[in-house]
């Protein structure tokens, strides 16, 4: 089978560190151009490689490539995957898919008028842990839902290569860290019927935020995420039945499950890993292998444009309503500049 033609646009931490690796030694793809507005960062990735066009004008690499993978900036996401796809180039963009469900929209039509495949890296579909909560829930395992409770909060280590996460245009911690939880949110257990939405931007971008949601199938919870404090790091979902609790983060977390009280977890492919970086590299060569088959088959792949929009619609939803997160260290001045 011919190898498809890829083009990396964004040469930062998670192409170095996540893409580049997997995809120098992949035999379904090979890797024709690589974009950064950082040219001596792109020309140093791909220096020994065999790699047709290293530019730092994405847009040079048309006629290169017949597929590419987006992982620049939050806010570039929707305007760089638009002209690929247009081009006929089919995309993995990575989570946000877009900063509205405005730009989701026309990245959608545009794959479809183009006949390409438009996926999002909401990578965390693919753990197996997550995987099994998903049959848990769709094969009545918790019997009917009745509550969950999500936090997800870490103190913030990337090793990011710009100051981009800290700009307004690009929203905060719901905007990096929400498609992933709110991906998860949605494919377990449906559509949103409301939200109550809030953060501690106070004018700037949050680093904190809470939502209090009920979904359409009449069950309501808190999902709670951070950037400065470490959290549970946890999803739990209660049923009339059973409770299931899962790690947030890395591949395979541990699943416990509970029955009237009575724990058990699961162990095996559901134990947290001994080397998780390994391991989340393993889940993103399946991420990669997905969009391949998706390309080569002709059909529709595990996440596609109309799986990424439902995160980033419940996000703007939440940004239009937000209000001031109580801070109880935070005295009533800085309160009423919350509010304003």
């Amino acid at each position: 089978m011919e190898q498809i033609r890829l083009g990396i646009i964004g040469c930062g931490a998670i192409t170095k560190q996540q893409y580049f690796p997997i995809l120098k030694k992949s035999s379904l793809f090979k890797i024709n151009a690589l974009a950064d507005k950082n040219i001596a960062g792109a020309r140093s990735l791909g220096e020994g490689r065999d790699i047709a066009k290293i530019t730092d004008d994405y847009r040079e690499m048309i006629g290169h490539v017949n597929a590419a993978v987006i992982a620049v900036p939050n806010h570039l996401h929707a305007s760089i995957s638009k002209e690929m796809l247009s081009n006929g180039i089919h995309v993995l963009v990575e989570k946000p898919m877009a900063m509205t469900a405005a730009d989701c929209d026309e990245m959608i039509e545009l794959a479809r008028q183009n006949n390409c495949i438009l996926t999002v890296g909401l990578s965390k579909r693919f753990f197996h842990a997550h995987q099994f909560v998903k049959r848990a829930i769709d094969e009545g395992l918790l019997g009917d839902i009745k509550s969950f409770d999500f936090r997800d909060g870490t103190i913030f280590s990337w090793p990011a290569a710009s100051d981009f996460l800290y700009r307004k245009e690009v929203g905060g911690v719901l905007a990096s860290t929400g498609p992933h939880t709110l991906d998860l949110l949605l494919w377990w257990l449906g559509d949103y019927k409301r939200v109550e939405y809030y953060d501690d931007a106070m004018g700037g971008v949050e680093a904190n935020c809470e939502l209090r949601i009920t979904m359409k199938n009449g069950c309501s919870g808190i999902v709670e995420i951070s950037r400065t404090r470490a959290l549970r790091q946890t999803y739990q979902i209660t049923g009339e039945k059973a409770t299931i609790e899962v790690g947030a983060n890395w591949a395979n977390p541990p699943v416990i499950l509970k029955f009237n009280g009575d724990e058990a977890q699961l162990e095996g492919a559901m134990a947290m890993p001994r080397n998780p970086q390994k391991e989340y590299i393993e889940i993103m060569r399946q991420q990669l292998e997905e969009f391949a088959a998706a390309i080569t088959e002709k059909r529709k792949p595990l996440v596609d444009g109309h799986e990424g929009r439902r995160s980033i619609e419940f996000i703007e939803t939440c940004y239009r309503n937000r209000k001031f997160l109580d801070l109880p260290w935070l005295g009533p001045h800085v309160k009423e500049i919350g509010h304003a």
